[in-house]
């Protein structure tokens, strides 16, 4: 029940963010049109980081099986993941994660180019796209916040309970490291795709107005 109310209440703050700026009226809701296709657009990344991660370790440990006729992972495999000592590349995981974060930002800004072809009144506004920038701004301080603030309250759980196993779920449930884990590459990729399309809108708008004899664009400024 507590948790329906902060996820109305939140919408309702959103919405009332928006009223702010333009008022009550069809272009009000921005912020709430900006967020919403954030979700949408996190939630699609989710999907395709996982199944570009999916499809890499699957092809990974085909091609190493089929090299050496084993199921354990080649020398040569084994050599790009790990240090001499066995210990895991942390460079190779940083430019794997950023492989896997452009290469779903890529593919969901052709999706979306497709989908408001074949539907043009979903097209987004550049407005949209600039207050969905402020919006992942503002999450991934959030999340940095949210970070010391939680170390802190665990702390507190723990010296005043004195219940280990209540301070270890706590930490389970709400741990800013696992959340990190999963938001942070979404909320990366997400980014890049709402840069990349902002450009893509701005630069087929300057077109259109250079052409003289092309249609204007549209650009309605309630979407």
């Amino acid at each position: 029940m507590l948790t329906a109310f902060y996820t109305v209440t939140t919408i309702s703050l959103v919405i009332a963010c928006g009223f702010a700026v333009y008022g009550r009226n069809r272009r009000g809701l921005v912020f709430a049109r900006a967020v919403g296709y954030l979700a949408l657009s996190a939630l699609i990344n989710m999907v395709l980081i996982a199944a570009l991660l999916s499809i890499f370790v699957t092809g990974f440990v085909v091609v190493s099986r089929f090299a050496e006729g084993q199921p354990a992972l080649s020398a040569a495999a084994e050599g790009t993941i790990s240090t001499a000592g066995g210990k895991f590349r942390g460079g190779t995981f940083l430019l794997m994660t950023l492989t896997f974060i452009l290469a779903a930002a890529l593919i969901q800004s052709y999706i979306h180019r497709a989908t408001i072809r074949r539907f043009p009144r979903l097209e987004v506004s550049e407005e949209t796209f600039q207050v969905a920038e402020y919006v992942i701004q503002w999450m991934t301080l959030f999340l940095a916040i949210y970070q010391f603030f939680f170390n802190g309250l665990s702390d507190f759980i723990a010296s005043e309970s004195g219940n280990a196993n209540a301070s270890y779920m706590f930490t389970i449930l709400l741990s800013p490291d696992n959340i990190n884990l999963i938001l942070q590459p979404v909320l990366f990729s997400t980014w890049v795709m709402v840069v990349i399309e902002r450009l893509h809108f701005r630069h087929r708008r300057s077109r259109l107005a250079e052409s003289p004899n092309a249609k204007p664009p549209l650009n309605r400024a309630d979407q």
